[in-house]
């Protein structure tokens, strides 16, 4: 199976809420190659559906690229990834099992299993050493912490002193794991047993707790009116003085397809 790239949306994706691009990549989206990078395109054969494919390349692809190679991995779920250092994650296995997986690419261009957290629902890396995600069968108003580089769970942050009573549905961090100058930054939604958080944002405003990350104590809560509901997966993009959230996606053909640089 073959696709046509007409054109790319590429940025350097990052979990942490300042690093990114260089100061000109606004203007110039199309990211330059460096010395060893690997790319990782993810395809999605039918938008927003399954199966897909994660492929690496040694250089920026172009033109016609057929991502079905020997070396390609099928995923059952091709809905966005991130990238930290050499790494990328998603938030499901191969097989589709939900939770946080690691991937490296191997010096043959092959995708390597690098890790599986199962239960993780949304996830943000700090360091090599320190990461963090929801579990919700944990409990919602938990904060679960883990190694990025043993993929083993570390402990838990317990946040809840800040369930609000009359609450259906309550969760910390569900749409929204940011970090920030030694800060957790984790969405809170208050929503209905029915919807689970998607959509059903019960009052207008949103709220984020904050959490100091070297003693993982609940710093404060913020609050922002006129709004009801903030973040899809927290996946940031920040080029220049711009950010967004969303993943590193151009569409056409029916195809979603994100590339990652690998540094």
């Amino acid at each position: 199976m073959k696709t046509s790239f007409s054109q790319f949306i590429l940025t350097c994706l990052t979990i942490a809420l300042l690093a990114g691009c260089s100061k000109d990549s606004a203007d110039n989206p199309t990211p330059t190659p460096t010395a060893n990078a690997k790319y990782v395109l993810m395809t999605d054969v039918t938008k927003f559906q399954s199966p897909g494919y994660l492929t690496a390349f040694t250089s920026i692809p172009t033109g016609t690229v057929n991502p079905i190679t020997s070396k390609a991995l099928q995923v059952k779920s091709a809905f966005g990834f991130r990238a930290f250092g050499k790494w990328f994650f998603n938030r499901s296995n191969a097989a589709g099992d939900v939770g946080l997986q690691k991937y490296t690419v191997a010096n043959d261009g092959s995708i390597v299993d690098g890790g599986f957290i199962a239960g993780s629902t949304q996830y943000v890396i700090a360091t090599e050493t320190s990461g963090y995600y929801l579990d919700e069968t944990r409990g919602t108003l938990k904060i679960q912490k883990f190694n990025p580089t043993t993929m083993q769970r570390t402990g838990e942050i317990d946040l809840s002193s800040l369930q609000k009573s009359g609450v259906e549905y309550q969760v910390i961090g569900k749409h929204t794991l940011a970090t920030k100058e030694g800060k957790l930054y984790a969405g809170i939604t208050y929503g209905t047993k029915k919807a689970l958080g998607y959509g059903d944002d019960i009052y207008n405003y949103i709220e984020f707790a904050v959490i100091d990350m070297a003693t993982d104590k609940l710093d404060k809560t913020i609050k922002y009116e006129g709004l009801k509901g903030v973040g899809w997966g927290s996946r940031l993009i920040r080029c220049g003085a711009s950010a967004m959230m969303g993943p590193c996606i151009s569409t056409a053909q029916h195809w979603e397809r994100a590339l990652l640089t690998l540094r």
